[in-house]
Formats: structure tokens, sequence, C-alpha cells
């Protein structure tokens, strides 16, 4: 049972505002900084890749290797075949760090988005044993408190980059599909040039 003159739900209410708080602020506060980490990191994957993958092209890389070797001393060529597959090498790194980056963002804002829906479902679960009795247990001002509050968790995800998406698995997956979508184009792009 629910008593409204010993306090605890005073408090409860107190920390579930300040905890919708804090989140608003640190949307706000880190919502820039995501909204750019999102785009360089959905925009540097695919194109990192593409450009390791056209430096370990064996046709384009044995040719232009070969071209070297008959102009440059041995030394020459083989300071510039290093730094061309360490470029790739950088490149398929760097794209690795991405994506575990970007998967960490995610399954943060997912735990998040879980997390408010627990607090949301307490909350109801809070409202109905108040209302099980039949005595009011619960003043005006409580039950008010405790709908704007339940209100503010009924979002579906509490962490919006700029207000523009949703930082949880299902805005992860449109992510993964977007960027193996820009390779995919790349790829293709590139073999048609081959073509000509």
């Amino acid at each position: 049972m629910i008593k409204s003159n010993t306090g605890p739900l005073d408090r409860v209410l107190d920390v579930g505002f300040n905890l919708d708080e804090l989140t608003l602020q640190a949307g706000s506060m880190f919502g820039k900084l995501l909204f750019l980490l999102y785009l360089y990191h959905t925009l540097f994957i695919p194109t990192g890749l593409f450009f390791a993958t056209s430096i370990f092209n064996t046709s384009e890389f044995g040719a232009a290797s070969l071209k070297r070797l008959a102009i440059c001393f041995l030394a020459v060529c083989h300071i510039t075949l290093t730094i061309a597959f360490s470029f790739g090498v950088a490149n398929i790194l760097i794209s690795v760090a991405s994506i575990v980056m970007l998967s960490g963002l995610v399954g943060v804002g997912q735990r998040l988005s879980t997390a408010y829906a627990d607090v949301r479902g307490a909350l109801q679960e809070l409202e109905m044993a108040a209302h099980k009795d039949d005595d009011d247990t619960l003043t005006l001002k409580e039950k008010t408190r405790l709908r704007i509050l339940e209100s503010r968790f009924s979002r579906p995800c509490p962490l919006r980059p700029l207000d523009t998406f949703n930082v949880n698995s299902a805005s992860g997956a449109s992510l993964a599909g977007l960027i193996l979508t820009y390779l995919i184009v790349l790829l293709q792009w590139k073999l048609s040039e081959k073509r000509e």
C-alpha cells in the first residue's frame, strides 16, 4: 500500500524527474557530437573500405609496382609499396574501429531505451497499486506528478541527436543497411570504370 504522508513516493518521483532532466541535458549537450560521429562514421566506413580494396586490387597494384620498379631504385619502390599497403591496412583498421564505435553507441542507446520502458512500466504499476484500494492514498499533486513523469518516460527513445533519429537497435540496423548500400554503390562504380 502506498502512503503519501511517508514521503517515499515523493522521493521516487523526484528521482524520476531528475533522471529525465539529466537524460535530456545529456542529449542536448552531446546531441551535436553524436550526430557528427554518426555522419562521419557512416561516410568513412564505406569509403575507407572502398579505398582499401582499391589499393589491394592486384591488377592495379601489380602494374603500378612493376612500373615503379623499372623507374625507381629498389629502396624507393619498397617504401612506396609499404606506404600503399599501410594506407590500405589503416583504412581497414579505422573502418573496423568505426564499426565497433557505432555498434557501441547503438547498444548504449538501446539499453537506455529499454531502461526508460522499464521505468515507465514500474510507474504504471505504481499508479495501478495506488488505484487498487478504494480509498485514495495519493494526493492530487502526487497523482499529477506521477502521470507527468509517466508521460516523460513514454518517449520511444530518450537519446535523439539533434532530434533527427533515435539511437537504438532499429536505427543501428538502418545504418548498417545504409553503409552497405554505399559500399556496394562505390564498388559498382569502380567496376564500371574498369570495364571502360
